[in-house]
């Protein structure tokens, strides 16, 4: 047995730690539900954070099992062989654990394929969709492309992951006037510079590989406070936060009074009936002294957080936690 069958255990760790620390998913998005909806607490980063804080945790407890003790040798011998070892010095000493780590993940597996399969579908089908809107002519406003085509419904889209292309349905375009369009145009660009599409893909990524949690919620959570960032940014282009009101006012009655289509997955509306209050009136509020929006990626934020404590999980408390969890998966087995 080579160190490269550890990772079997190693990834069942992962998973499990992932799927239990899911369970206070809900917890979390009740927590920040409660929230007003301009509080710091409640930023598209820290949203995107609960999504993703189960992988977190249970990468941080991969790292610990990994690299329990980085400044000395094999801690097998402290600890005595009561519990089965994940030691990259001694990888025959995690044999018990290669026909359990196998049925966890084979379990999880069968859970969460049905997700998957109709993540990939719709995944396939939005890409397919990208590519055809790409095709349309560009309309430059700004410096800013846009295309004009038929999105499913009376709504501008940013859609793309790594390529995001901003799209006005033309019952919009025709229904806003220059200077709406430009408001809407900003918003969608702030989706664009934010990498929303990308973030948005992971999320639900994310959220598709547990088996059951609460993520679904805090998903949308995320996507409100996008909306909010977005219509910030379109406001101090514009200069005008009334006008940005104006514009998502337009759009929404404009949309409303069109039959619904199908819009793709991974696309970022513009504007829909969730939110819309809350969102009208943050503009009407803002004032000069609100700050300006977070443009930034949140999932790069979050991940330069993560690589950090995986730092400091290595050196502290990285031995103690390694010990634990091998007790507990001693426990787990016997």
């Amino acid at each position: 047995m080579n160190a490269l069958s550890l990772f079997l255990p190693v990834g069942a760790v992962f998973v499990l730690v992932a799927c239990l620390s899911a369970l206070l998913v809900p917890l979390a998005t009740s927590a920040l539900a409660r929230l007003d909806a301009r509080s710091p607490w409640r930023s598209a980063t820290v949203c995107a954070a609960v999504v993703l804080a189960p992988w977190a945790l249970g990468a941080l407890a991969a790292v610990a099992l990994v690299s329990p003790h980085p400044f000395a040798g094999c801690h097998c011998t402290e600890h005595g062989l009561h519990h089965p070892h994940l030691c990259l010095v001694h990888p025959s000493f995690a044999e018990p654990l290669l026909a359990p780590a196998a049925l966890v993940l084979v379990a999880w597996g069968l859970l969460v394929a049905p997700r998957v399969v109709r993540l990939v579908r719709e995944g396939l089908a939005s890409a397919a969709w990208a590519r055809a809107v790409r095709r349309a002519p560009a309309v430059s406003i700004d410096g800013l492309a846009v295309r004009i085509a038929p999105c499913g419904a009376a709504t501008a889209l940013t859609v793309g992951a790594l390529s995001p292309v901003i799209v006005f349905d033309p019952r919009l375009w025709d229904t806003l006037g220059p200077e709406t369009r430009r408001a809407v145009l900003h918003h969608e660009a702030a989706h664009r510079v934010r990498g929303d599409g990308l973030t948005l893909l992971v999320l639900r990524w994310a959220h598709a590989l547990l088996p059951s949690s609460g993520a679904d919620r805090a998903i949308g959570q995320w996507q409100s406070a996008t909306e909010l960032e977005c219509d910030a940014h379109a406001a101090a282009a514009v200069k005008d936060p009334g006008l940005v009101a104006e514009a998502l006012l337009t759009a929404f009655q404009t949309r409303s009074k069109s039959p619904e289509g199908s819009v793709p997955s991974h696309a970022l509306a513009a504007v829909g009936a969730e939110g819309l209050e809350g969102r009208v009136l943050a503009l009407v509020e803002r004032t000069e002294r609100d700050r300006a929006a977070r443009l930034g990626n949140d999932v790069l934020a979050i991940l330069l957080v993560a690589l950090g404590a995986g730092a400091l999980t290595v050196v502290f408390p990285g031995e103690a936690l390694h010990h634990a969890i091998e007790t507990l998966i001693g426990l787990g087995i016997r």
